[in-house]
């Protein structure tokens, strides 16, 4: 029966969570992730969370004792959701697979249907394609989609010896790939489509691979620091850190090292295109564009309200990294 009940709704990571908020159905939520539950926190009302569970490890056990109907899950935890779908058949379950970013509005207007919420699931269609036919429009524009290489690096990047790097087949450089050609190899994970790369690697790479180093810093986007929002200078300095790892490459002497946030791997990420677009293009893209649609899904898909270029680390806004400036300016 359509609508399906979503009274007592599960979600299994953040990006669930994401995709409850967006339809509108975050207060129904009672089950969700410490991902939400904690490091989110401040961009939700937890109240009406009953239980959590650390990482992804939502449980059967939990599912019932929270009398969920509804679960939001990732295809990777069907047996846990079947597990409590056999014990209580009023449960209905929903997969989402993010890895693949071209599914994201056929997944938002499917689930519209199933939960009668259309009109927010066509709200935010009409957002994403928005965006799209901005960048199909200023992409004709350009002579030559700019060579980038995607990396992903942790706050306690320090510790780490490696840099991952994100290939085809994560939503990450297949949404990226809209304005860039994103690298890859065949040496790449076949569970997960990354690369762990040495330092090094880059120096070797740079401008013959690739000509752009996009870095993706999670946790930079509303995490809360001090009982704040985590603020523009505070990304500056971290990104600013992070550039030292490329700095004998002609990426990092071009200006070519541009910062953004780990947010392309969820149904948020197409509000970040346009702005990085601008980073790319700065002669075809505008920056005012970038931060309105970044605001304005803040403003309509999320219960965080917030000034997006006062709260939260999105890209680099500073001027230590003189190269970087220096293009975008030309």
């Amino acid at each position: 029966m359509v609508p399906v009940s979503h009274s007592r709704v599960g979600v299994s990571y953040w990006q669930q969570a994401e995709l409850a908020t967006l339809m509108g159905i975050w207060d129904n939520v009672v089950l969700a992730s410490t991902a939400t539950t904690s490091s989110n926190s401040h961009r939700y009302d937890t109240s009406n969370i009953e239980k959590s569970f650390s990482g992804s490890k939502i449980t059967s056990e939990l599912i019932l004792e929270c009398r969920c109907d509804f679960i939001i899950a990732s295809q990777g935890k069907s047996d846990v959701v079947q597990a409590a779908i056999d014990a209580d058949s009023n449960i209905t379950p929903y997969y989402v697979d993010v890895s693949k970013s071209s599914t994201y509005v056929s997944t938002v207007l499917t689930l519209g249907v199933l939960l009668n919420e259309n009109e927010e699931a066509q709200a935010y269609a009409d957002f994403v394609n928005g965006v799209k036919e901005k960048i199909s429009s200023g992409m004709e524009k350009v002579q030559e989609k700019a060579k980038t290489v995607v990396t992903l690096m942790y706050a306690n990047q320090s510790t780490r010896a490696n840099i991952i790097v994100e290939c085809e087949g994560t939503g990450a450089a297949d949404m990226i790939g809209l304005i860039a050609d994103v690298y890859d190899s065949s040496t790449k994970s076949t569970s997960d489509y990354r690369m762990n790369v040495e330092a090094d690697w880059f120096i070797q790479n740079c401008g013959t691979a690739f000509d752009f180093i996009i870095i993706e810093q999670e946790g930079t986007d509303t995490k809360k620091v001090d009982d704040t929002y985590y603020t523009p200078s505070m990304y500056n300095e971290r990104f600013e850190e992070a550039i030292t790892y490329y700095s004998s490459t002609q990426a990092y002497a071009s200006g070519m090292i541009l910062g953004t946030t780990y947010s392309y791997n969820s149904f948020g990420g197409y509000a970040n295109l346009l702005y990085l677009a601008y980073l790319l293009y700065p002669d075809v893209f505008s920056e005012e564009d970038g931060w309105n649609a970044l605001q304005e899904y803040f403003d309509n898909f999320t219960t965080a309200k917030i000034n997006v270029k006062t709260q939260g680390g999105w890209y680099y806004t500073g001027t230590s990294y003189s190269a970087y400036n220096e293009r975008l300016a030309q």
